[in-house]
Order: C-alpha cells, then sequence, then structure tokens
C-alpha cells in the first residue's frame, strides 16, 4: 500500500450550526499492518518526510472518543524506517535536519493516554542509521501529565558501545517563559567517537578532537 499525504494551511469557515460530538468506543482485539510505504510533504514548507513499514501489530485496544481516552496493551514495530528532511543545510553542516532511519524495532506495553496524562512502558527501542549511529536497546517507563514528565529507568545503548542510563523528572514550569521549576535527574552516560561524529556537525567535531 502506498500513501501520499499533502498538508497546506487553510482557513475553515465556521459552520452555521455545531456538528454533534462523535462518542464512539472502538474496541480493538488485534490489528496488523504490513508493507506500507507513506510519504508526507507540505508545499510552502521544507519538511518532506517518507516511512516504510514493515510491520505493526496493535494487541487490546480501547478508544472512547467522547472522553477522549486510548489505550493499548501492547504495540509492536518491525522493520520499519523513516526519512525527515527538515531544511536546505548539508548533512555535514546540520546532521539533525537530516534524520533516516532504518530497522525500526519497536516493543512496547500498557500505552494510556487521556486529557490529563499519558503514559508507556517502553521495552524495547532498536533502531539503525546508515553510517552512523545503531541503537541496540532502549528500554523506559514514561509518564506525561499537565505537570511534567517523569522518565523513569531509561536505558540506551548503542553498537558503538555509548550508552545512556537516566531517571529523571522535568516540570513543564522549569521551560516555560519564566523558567520556574526545577530538573532532577540521576545521569550516567558515555559517548564514543563514532557516534559523536554522526550527531555533531563536523566543524563542531573538529572543535572537540582537536
Amino acid at each position: 500500500t502506498d500513501l501520499n499525504i499533502l498538508l497546506k494551511d487553510t482557513i475553515i469557515e465556521e459552520e452555521e450550526e455545531p456538528s454533534e460530538p462523535i462518542n464512539w468506543i472502538v474496541n480493538l482485539k488485534k490489528a496488523n499492518i504490513e508493507n506500507c510505504n507513506i510519504s508526507l510533504a507540505m508545499p510552502g514548507d521544507t519538511l518532506e518526510a517518507n516511512g516504510n513499514i514493515g510491520k505493526i501489530n496493535i494487541e487490546k485496544g480501547n478508544f472512547d472518543l467522547g472522553k477522549k481516552s486510548y489505550n493499548v496493551e501492547a504495540l509492536s514495530v518491525n522493520n520499519t524506517g523513516i526519512d525527515i528532511n527538515q531544511g536546505t543545510a548539508s548533512i555535514a553542516d546540520d546532521p539533525l535536519s537530516h534524520i533516516d532511519i532504518k530497522h525500526i524495532d519497536i516493543d512496547a506495553k500498557d500505552f494510556a493516554m487521556n486529557d490529563s496524562v499519558t503514559s508507556i512502558r517502553l521495552q524495547q527501542f532498536a533502531f539503525t542509521q546508515p553510517g552512523g549511529i545503531t541503537v541496540t536497546n532502549t528500554s523506559a517507563a514514561i509518564t506525561s501529565t499537565p505537570d511534567g514528565i517523569d522518565l523513569k529507568d531509561f536505558s540506551l545503548r548503542s553498537r558503538n558501545g555509548s550508552y545512556i542510563k537516566c531517571t529523571t523528572y522535568l516540570p513543564w514550569s522549569a521551560i516555560s517563559e519564566d523558567g520556574i521549576g526545577t530538573l532532577s535527574a540521576t545521569l550516567s552516560m558515555g559517548l564514543m567517537k563514532p557516534d559523536l561524529h554522526r550527531i555533531l556537525a563536523e566543524k563542531d567535531y573538529a572543535s572537540l578532537t582537536m
């Protein structure tokens, strides 16, 4: 299946009569999506994105559209890729404006989202960035509330030996315009040169290795 999406800003005219709310409740036992290509473009913007889905499995989902409450017991993604181009700068000058990720594998449990709380238990997240970083394992428990985001037992390891281990709580007030709030974190990390070379622009990497 090939799906092409074009997004463009439009002015929405107000309806004379408000539409009735959609109060559907959808119970999903199991869903499988395989071999799907998606392309996204925004005319008038430099953003372009392409994705290819190898396989996605969803088990035991409940979606209450009226209450805006969504729950999924298990989600797995295999052999999926995404290519995002956010600008015109070269990869050497701005590596993060060109994101090419292949072989994405995800194993997640207990996803829940409503008006106030979003949470997920990530058991595995692995991917390959051609010519650059290969992440072999990522796990974490993530909870977002109106007050902040709680990241517990975050662990990431790359093929080159880089690693990050972190437990942190970030109140949204800490990144507001007033900047009132305290970030608390326990962090342990090690970054290997091959991974740094891929993340940083050439001039920044050269200044670190002189």
